[in-house]
């Protein structure tokens, strides 16, 4: 047949046409996705085909035209068919591509990890200051750190000294409020027990005041009290579990004349209580006709403006004192002795670093020092009380934690005195007078409707002294033990986040500025618009967090 005698010759020219197609399919995937030119068929590689066959002559027209269709199109199937293969390759050449990437930026990364790991930690045990070193060698000194569960008749007799983490035989007056038994009976029982042998059983007085926990944290404060009577027997307690009537703190009223008690407010009495043993006299005391401790006969005389109710803040009157809340059984002996004061949060931590934060901070030169607590062994908890020197909010929550300024450059030079206007931390020490002098400051809340400020930050604005307030990054807790044995390593390569999280704060529009920044002398710093109440009785126990009008009560 005609046909078959022009495509016969004709079958050579494609299947070297197709061959050409599958050799470049390698240059293809390099160079373009479009076909090459040696894969377009003009008009002149349509005449080199005619010209090729040897029935060119017999043909007429019509059979030649055919014949040069049927080429084409075989050659253009053969082209598609190269793509199409050409495009099966190409996801495995991606994958492999995308893998090679990967393992480089992989092992680039694992690199920087374990060079940063070993050459450039942050904030370890090893790089202290020079003067820390006079804590550690008197621990040492002193025969070191008792086992954890020693304290509990389960680690065989005492070869340490008393006192022997306190070289210069300062007073320190350990404040706390704790509800968790767990902590108690464990970790945290252990570690202030520990920290009380290393101050030294003549110069430290433990104050826990519980309110309203349960059973079973008033069995593990019974059992506490009882250990630290045996085993330290020269040192002062007060552990007060009691129940602290909400009837008995002031409420605030809000312009639709509905009445509250303030989540803060309630929070500042109890800490206040905590302090009692130590400042003798707290402002609630005198709403139940107290004046001081029972055994000394003091009369108090009012500050101005002392359980006064206001526009804003009703304050309870006519309390029978016989439903007045349990007071210590034991005071401080002499508060004018004591030179620190430790508050302490129902955390996990190191009682050596404790030492660090009360006598080594910034050479023992601070108003108020406090450590960094963390939920997780990246994330820093206690947002709500810290500012920057500069009044900002925490940047994001994990290192260098402050938003750009001094506060995080302090940081980042690794120093162990971080200017900060306020913190709290789970863990924090202050200049006991601060709270023993003539008119003590004490823990507050804002009176304003719809204002909140945390106690813990207003107690540093009230302290009113400049460059007193410094953040100790060497000193960290935690609220469990799983993620108090990841903190050391994670201080070896934190300094990694800094990168991400500078983005992070750039994306988010970090540091965000309260609205009443400036405002340093009343706190203002410290608060915002937002409104957390206590439960009344009938709703059960808790807070809540009331929403906040536009027109804020104005």
């Amino acid at each position: 047949m005609p046909v078959r005698r022009a495509s016969g010759p004709a079958s050579p020219t494609l299947r070297s046409s197709s061959s050409s197609v599958e050799s470049e399919s390698y240059e293809l995937s390099k160079r373009t996705s479009a076909p090459p030119e040696e894969f377009t068929l003009g008009d002149e590689e349509d005449e080199d085909i005619e010209a090729s066959s040897p029935s060119r002559g017999l043909l007429g027209d019509q059979d030649k035209n055919y014949t040069t269709v049927v080429s084409s199109r075989r050659l253009k199937w053969s082209v598609c068919l190269s793509f199409l293969r050409l495009c099966c390759r190409r996801p495995g050449s991606l994958r492999r591509r995308c893998w090679q990437v990967s393992t480089v930026l992989l092992s680039a990364v694992g690199l920087l990890l374990v060079f940063t790991f070993i050459f450039n930690p942050s904030y370890t045990k090893t790089q202290y200051p020079e003067n820390y070193a006079a804590v550690t060698n008197a621990v040492r000194n002193g025969g070191g750190v008792n086992p954890q569960e020693f304290w509990r008749g389960k680690s065989g007799k005492k070869a340490t000294k008393s006192g022997r983490g306190n070289p210069a035989g300062e007073k320190v007056f350990i404040a706390a409020n704790i509800i968790d038994a767990d902590l108690i009976n464990g970790a945290w029982g252990n570690a202030v027990m520990e920290l009380m042998d290393l101050i030294g059983g003549g110069n430290v007085f433990l104050s826990i005041f519980e309110n309203d926990s349960g059973p079973e944290t008033k069995a593990a404060l019974e059992d506490l009290d009882k250990l630290i009577a045996e085993s330290i027997p020269k040192a002062g307690r007060s552990i007060v579990s009691t129940t602290l009537p909400l009837a008995a703190i002031p409420r605030v009223k809000l312009p639709n004349d509905k009445t509250y008690v303030k989540r803060i407010t309630y929070l500042a009495e109890v800490r206040n209580r905590a302090l009692l043993p130590l400042v003798g006299y707290i402002p609630s005391l005198g709403r139940w006709g107290i004046t001081g401790p029972p055994q000394i006969p003091k009369v108090h005389k009012p500050a101005p403006g002392e359980n006064e109710s206001t526009e804003w803040e009703q304050v309870p009157e006519n309390l029978d004192p016989k439903d007045a809340p349990t007071l210590p059984e034991r005071w401080v002996d002499g508060p004018e002795k004591y030179n620190k004061v430790l508050f302490l949060n129902d955390v996990v931590f190191d009682p050596v670093q404790a030492l660090h934060l009360l006598f080594s901070t910034n050479q023992g030169k601070y108003q108020a020092a406090c450590g960094m607590d963390f939920i997780n062994p990246f994330k820093y908890y206690d947002t709500f009380a810290t500012r920057d020197i500069d009044g900002y909010n925490l940047g994001v929550p994990f290192y260098p934690y402050f938003a750009p300024g001094r506060s995080r450059k302090a940081l980042q030079g690794v120093t162990d005195a971080v200017p900060v206007l306020s913190c709290w931390g789970g863990i924090v020490a202050f200049q006991a007078n601060v709270f023993t002098k003539e008119n003590p400051v004490l823990f507050r809340s804002s009176k304003e409707p719809y204002w909140d400020a945390s106690e813990c930050c207003l107690i540093h604005a009230d302290i009113r002294a400049p460059n007193a307030t410094y953040m100790n990054p060497y000193i960290r807790v935690t609220y469990d033990l799983s993620t108090f044995g990841w903190l050391p390593m994670v201080k070896r390569i934190e300094k990694l986040f800094a990168g991400p999280h500078w983005l992070i704060g750039r994306l988010v529009g970090m540091p965000w500025s309260g609205e009443r920044r400036k405002d340093v002398d009343s706190g203002g710093y410290c608060g915002s618009w937002k409104l957390l109440v206590m439960k009344e009785e009938e709703e059960g126990r808790g807070w809540k967090n009331l929403p906040v009008p536009e027109d804020r009560g104005n």
